[in-house]
């Protein structure tokens, strides 16, 4: 005998499986095309207002800054310079432009990235240093510090002097090595920051006189931000922390866990948080600091080299010289 089920129970197991399906879906995330480069391995980008858009990087072992219009403007005219060694990070204050690269190199641009100028000199301590910068902050007028690397285990931090002025020419760094890899810093102020490093974070403050290794290890700790009092960072195993600044206990708590390997992180002024991998299809985001996570997909991720926020706007930069933005209303 064949027992037959009523349509109406065969209907309501078809709206649960359809259900099921559409809530385990990732949400695609929004993305647009800002801008294309060609011929460039691309490392950074900068936004210029709302139309110029930079980046850094290599070809043909030699480092490239170029300056484009947004995809707006496809007519106008790019700005191509070249420098004896890879850019590796770009730094956007608002007026002035810094950038970095192999071989202690630092350049400045004060007019939006048309020209470059080297204003430091580090010939001096170049025996015994070789560093190669990765990352850089600074105000207006000086490096406040920088992260570099030279071989496996042997990441290099450098902090402003407080006895250099703003006039200095010379080597505008004092020297601290963490002994291990650094690969991201957040900074909190002129003076105070946090490195994201191989098995820990390092906190440091009044200009790297107070170094303090934070009591969180165990992690890759590839990148870190900040928004507000709070500071955000992801690790290599796929976990997020956060921690208050103002905590006197100064604890970090593991807020998220995925089985995808995380590289970047960034933060809007909102408090709308965007985490990513190299190579995976998998976008993490938040719209409260951090506290809670969804996922998203990015369709098409090929070699993720830069994630920025700028003006409450996600930018992505791909080595391959293509950089998008991200629509953040639906975080």
């Amino acid at each position: 005998m064949i027992r037959r089920f009523p349509k109406t129970l065969i209907s309501l197991l078809c709206a649960c499986v359809v259900c099921a399906t559409a809530c385990n879906k990732d949400k695609e995330l929004n993305t647009a095309d800002v801008a294309s480069f060609r011929n460039i391995d691309v490392s950074d980008v900068c936004i210029v207002g709302d139309s110029v858009v930079i980046v850094c990087g290599s070809a043909a072992r030699k480092g490239r800054i170029i300056k484009q219009r947004k995809s707006s403007n496809p007519n106008a005219k790019a700005i191509t310079h070249t420098f004896d060694y890879p850019i590796h990070s770009l730094f956007f204050n608002g007026s002035v432009i810094w950038a970095c690269g192999d071989s202690m190199l630092v350049l400045k641009s004060t007019d939006y990235g048309t020209t470059w100028t080297q204003p430091y000199d580090f010939n001096y301590f170049w025996e015994c240093d070789r560093s190669n910068l990765i990352k850089i902050y600074a105000t207006n007028d000086f490096p406040t510090f920088a992260i570099g690397s030279k071989t496996l285990f042997s990441g290099h931090i450098y902090v402003k002097s407080p006895s250099l002025g703003i006039s200095q020419t010379s080597y505008p760094f004092l020297h601290r090595t963490p002994k291990t890899n650094v690969y991201d810093f957040t900074a909190i102020s002129d003076s105070e920051f946090f490195v994201a490093g191989y098995g820990s974070i390092f906190h440091y403050a009044n200009h790297g006189e107070t170094v303090e290794l934070e009591r969180i290890g165990g992690e890759i700790f590839c990148g870190i931000t900040s928004v507000g009092n709070d500071a955000i960072t992801c690790s290599f195993s796929g976990k997020i922390f956060t921690r208050n600044i103002l905590d006197e206990n100064k604890e970090w708590n593991n807020v998220f866990k995925t089985n995808k390997n995380l590289r970047y992180i960034a933060a809007t002024a909102d408090g709308r948080v965007l985490c990513m991998g190299d190579n995976n299809n998998s976008v993490f985001t938040s719209s409260n600091k951090g506290i809670d996570w969804s996922v998203r997909r990015f369709r098409g991720v090929k070699s993720i080299v830069a994630l920025k926020a700028v003006n409450n706007t996600f930018y992505i930069a791909q080595k391959n010289g293509q950089i998008v933005s991200v629509d953040t209303a639906g975080f």
